[in-house]
């Protein structure tokens, strides 16, 4: 099996493998840090995600320029490219250590009065920590981006399951022995360091990641820079989206929403790398396609092949969480987060057209025609927040979400598919043709999981795992029988063999 299949099951493996620890863990972690703590510790976390905004998106750069140099064989402008992004990443990470030192000195000021003096004082902390973990994580990003290009997915897909799987099961007897949430950043730093580690051993080791400085390319540089100033400006629009409602928020009303809409934001994740999934294993090919100019018949076809896969696992999920969200917040993060579920729904609803074209994004940025696409976004982007404070002061949690949606929905859906079939040649009525044809084979289970929905006693754990049990095997059967191609098939069985 070829190293982008196996990063295809390593992928969907290692979110099934997070989702089911986050059911243990997150209760864990909400009950014993309590709602204010939380709230605080959602906050910083929103505040430090800002300072990402420093890489300026040169990663997914990194990818585009690295493609080029291998299609003609240059191994010395390769050695000098990984020696530029070391030398700027670097600087970016020494950068952030300097902005993160003013940051924490002036904490006081980011918090606000909403805030106690206990929690001003952890809130120093953990901006410390917290800073100096993401300050680190730039330099290794390169080798990071290394790795991808290579498309060496089980090694890198091996990190993020020791980023999200084995970290989250550290974390609960850390938090078991009461050191709260400094603990968890101090873990996650940890962690991270160790992933790290063995990221930059594999990339030298074993695919030979070597540099080589000298004068500096000016050149070079200026191209990655006007290159990846549209990708930055997607990076900001990402940190507006789902990050500056939870900042509005812990500023107007306090730590207790702040941690409502942190919570909903903390599942709305999971679908995002459930959709981005399997697209992130493509990103190579699409950039070697691009760079060999070759048809967008072509693209649209891989396009259209992972748009089917994804439209399947995000259906699944949304409509299920949609039926059985509300009494599963309830049970797993308790009665007091009962708000978390409307506000989630808004997010995560509108997600399911730009998640299932996700693909696309990679295809603009391979062909270099990603700005249209920063350009609407950052619009709807400042359209989000112009919305957000009084959506907010009217609806609490809830206009969080709807101001989000809004910019999903417009933004993110109904610009883009205009883009990608009147100036990207990209056949949308195809695409979508072909994955509204599934819709048939999705109705069952919805009908089974609405008639238990209303019949069963689903606040009882038990219930509600067999009726989602249920509703997965109906929706599983008919999607099979009915909905799935051969390409769809020819996956599953792979993966059945695989681990048979």
């Amino acid at each position: 099996m070829n190293q982008r299949k196996l990063g295809v099951i390593l992928t969907y493996a290692t979110m099934l493998a997070g989702f089911l620890v986050s059911m243990v863990y997150t209760p864990v972690m909400l009950r014993v840090l309590g709602q204010e703590e939380y709230g605080l510790y959602t906050f910083v976390l929103a505040v430090v995600s800002y300072l990402t905004l420093f890489s300026f998106g040169f990663t997914n750069g990194y990818i585009r320029f690295y493609s080029r140099f291998k299609a003609v064989g240059d191994e010395d402008g390769l050695a000098r490219l990984n020696a530029l992004f070391m030398t700027i990443y670097f600087a970016i990470g020494v950068l952030v250590l300097i902005i993160g030192a003013i940051l924490v000195a002036n904490s006081d000021a980011v918090l606000g009065s909403k805030y106690s003096p206990e929690q001003h004082h952890l809130a120093k902390f953990l901006f410390a920590v917290l800073i100096l973990d993401l300050a680190l994580s730039f330099p290794i990003s390169v080798a990071t981006a290394y790795i991808m290009a290579h498309e060496q997915f089980v090694f890198q897909k091996s990190m993020v399951f020791i980023r999200q799987v084995i970290g989250p099961l550290v974390m609960i007897p850390v938090l078991l022995l009461g050191a709260g949430s400094l603990g968890l950043v101090s873990t996650t730093l940890s962690v991270n360091v160790i992933a790290g580690f063995w990221t930059f051993h594999f990339a030298v080791r074993r695919l030979g990641f070597s540099f080589k400085f000298g004068q500096f390319q000016w050149e070079l540089t200026r191209e990655i820079f006007i290159f990846s100033s549209y990708l930055f400006l997607g990076m900001i629009i990402n940190q507006i989206n789902w990050n500056i409602g939870k900042f509005i928020i812990g500023r107007m009303n306090g730590p207790t929403d702040a941690a409502i809409v942190g919570l909903a934001v903390q599942l709305v994740t999971y679908f995002l790398a459930l959709g981005g999934g399997i697209a992130g294993v493509f990103i190579p090919e699409v950039n070697r396609l691009a760079a060999e100019r070759r048809p967008t018949s072509e693209l649209t076809a891989v396009w259209t092949r992972i748009g089917r896969i994804q439209f399947i696992l995000l259906w699944l999920t949304i409509s299920g969480f949609v039926i059985y969200g509300a009494p599963f917040i309830e049970l797993w993060a308790g009665p007091q987060y009962h708000e978390t579920y409307p506000v989630a729904v808004i997010f995560i609803v509108p997600l399911i057209v730009p998640l299932s074209q996700s693909l696309g994004i990679e295809i603009q940025q391979a062909q270099n025609l990603h700005q249209f696409r920063s350009l609407v976004y950052l619009v709807f982007a400042v359209l989000n927040i112009v919305l957000c404070i009084p959506l907010v002061r009217l609806f609490g949690p809830n206009g969080v979400g709807y101001a989000t949606a809004f910019a999903l929905i417009f933004g993110h859906g109904i610009a883009m598919n205009w883009y990608y079939h009147f100036h990207m040649d990209m056949n949308v009525v195809r695409f979508w043709r072909s994955l509204l044809n599934l819709l048939p084979s999705f109705l069952p289970a919805g009908v089974v999981g609405l008639l238990m929905w209303w019949y069963l006693p689903l606040e009882k754990p038990l219930v509600l795992l067999s009726s989602i049990t249920v509703y997965t095997a109906v929706f599983a059967l008919f999607v099979w029988k009915f909905g799935m191609g051969e390409y769809e098939r020819n996956l599953v069985l792979s993966i059945v063999k695989r681990n048979s």
